[in-house]
């Protein structure tokens, strides 16, 4: 899990666009049973954004997160694979997908 945590290091900071919003990898959450990305839209208008307890605390741009794969496990997320490129992309695949 070491090795896969330190490849998708490497996406933190690139960016995308999906559906006409621009999105930019933020952090990698150290999940179970699968790490997953956090994206944030830069140039997003700031949200209210809820605690654990659903009260509003603070404002801040929205964030997205995403699984590795797709919904059936058998590839990468396509975003994943966008903000990967081939090289990276091709990696990835070959450690998360057996």
């Amino acid at each position: 899990m070491d090795t896969l945590l330190q490849t998708l290091g490497t996406l933190v900071g690139r960016e995308t666009e999906v559906e006409g919003v621009r999105l930019q990898v933020i952090e990698i959450l150290d999940a179970h049973p699968l790490p997953r990305v956090v994206l944030g839209e830069p140039q997003g208008q700031a949200e209210i954004q809820a605690d654990q307890h659903g009260d509003p605390r603070r404002r801040t741009r929205r964030t997205h997160t995403l699984s590795l794969t797709d919904e059936d496990g058998t590839d990468l997320n396509p975003v994943i694979r966008a903000l990967a490129g081939p090289e990276l992309a091709r990696r990835l695949k070959d450690q998360l997908i057996p």
